[in-house]
């Protein structure tokens, strides 16, 4: 989709749930729609990309917004593969998540959750049981991110 229409989508929803007093995330790779977004309110630019970061931070930085920062094996969450299960994925989680810090604070962003991810979109986690496994392993180890001086998110999917 390209930025037009992606604007055409989200802005009328972003204003009337700001006019809510709602706090709205926007998840875009496009500078365009992430600017459209934030001039309409949106409050957190949920980035599952690497690409194009220093504009985004940028953009973050310039409208005092926040920034959840996803932790992704690839270039977003729509194109990877399989999930490197052979490391300890907290340590391949802070390396990602120091480098993506400094970025974004070089830029001015201040404002920093941190989203370790529980790999719905990786194809080796598609067999519940391994899904399950390293979910948990995820979970009872993301503690250790608290070094890294942000707060963690983690995101569920609902599953019906």
């Amino acid at each position: 989709m390209d930025d037009a229409a992606q604007n055409s989508k989200l802005i009328p929803v972003i204003k009337e749930l700001r006019q809510a007093g709602i706090l709205v995330s926007v998840e875009t790779y496009s500078p365009a729609v992430t600017r459209a977004g934030l001039e309409a309110g949106a409050n957190i630019l949920n980035l599952t990309g690497t690409d194009g970061g220093d504009e985004l931070f940028r953009l973050v930085a310039a409208h005092d917004a926040a920034v959840d920062l996803c932790y992704v094996q690839g270039k977003n969450v729509r194109e990877v593969g399989d999930f490197d299960l052979s490391a300890d994925p907290i340590e391949m989680m802070r390396g990602y998540f120091g480098r993506q810090i400094e970025i974004a604070q070089r830029h001015g962003v201040e404002k920093i959750i941190l989203d370790p991810g529980l790999g719905f979109y990786y194809r080796n986690l598609q067999d519940s049981v391994v899904r399950v496994r390293h979910q948990m392993n995820i979970f009872l180890n993301t503690f250790r991110l608290r070094t890294l001086g942000f707060p963690i998110c983690h995101a569920l999917a609902a599953c019906l």
